[in-house]
């Protein structure tokens, strides 16, 4: 699942299944279960919770900070008119491309 991607291998490896759809999260029991190929948190214990896994995750304090991403640098001087030009678009070589089909 994309969610548990982001999660550590130390912290995935404290996962482990009990039963069909239950598996033991460090010192908690979950009941796990999928919803439209989302997987979701039905139980925790014998408290019924029905939250996205990611909650848990991010409750937990399991679930890895996004890496940040600097911003591109911003250029304040002006692009000349001939960089914006089009060329020859890929659209105008694929029908270039039937009628030559078409024509033979």
């Amino acid at each position: 699942n994309e969610a548990l991607e982001k999660v550590s291998p130390e912290v995935r490896a404290q996962i482990n299944k009990v039963g069909h759809g239950v598996y033991r999260m460090g010192s908690k029991e979950v009941t796990l279960h999928t919803t439209n190929g989302r997987l979701f948190v039905y139980r925790i214990g014998d408290v019924v919770r029905h939250v996205p896994i990611e909650t848990l995750l991010k409750e937990e304090g399991l679930l890895t900070p996004p890496s940040t991403i600097a911003p591109a640098p911003v250029s304040l001087t002006p692009t000349p008119a001939a960089a914006f030009s089009p060329g020859p678009s890929a659209g105008s070589a694929a029908i270039a491309l039937l009628n030559a089909s078409a024509a033979a």
